[in-house]
């Protein structure tokens, strides 16, 4: 929703839309705070069911990556990408 601000400023702000969206319609909200439609009524569906709680972010995010090297490996990698002569290392420089 937005992005760089705290759960309870992003809290607010769909707190805000709500309410606004509840008196003016979620085609006008959308075209005030230049967002979509969609996200109006997800927003307030959420509100509607849930509370306050239902506006914080419900993004799934992993727990852990899978495809990032583990942080044990992470110097074995390193000194054998110094030894192996045919990757490319940015801090050479070309003969």
């Amino acid at each position: 929703m937005m992005k760089g601000k705290s759960k309870e400023e992003k809290a607010e702000a769909g707190l805000h839309i709500v309410r606004y969206a509840q008196r003016h319609g979620n085609k006008e909200e959308a075209r005030q705070f230049g967002c979509s439609k969609n996200t109006v009524k997800l927003l307030r569906r959420r509100f509607e069911a849930e509370g306050m709680s239902g506006l914080n972010d419900k993004r799934d995010v992993p727990g852990n990556l899978p495809h990032k090297t583990p942080e044990a490996m992470e110097p074995y990698m390193v000194d054998w990408g110094r030894k192996v002569p045919c990757t490319r290392r940015s801090d050479k420089k070309d003969p």
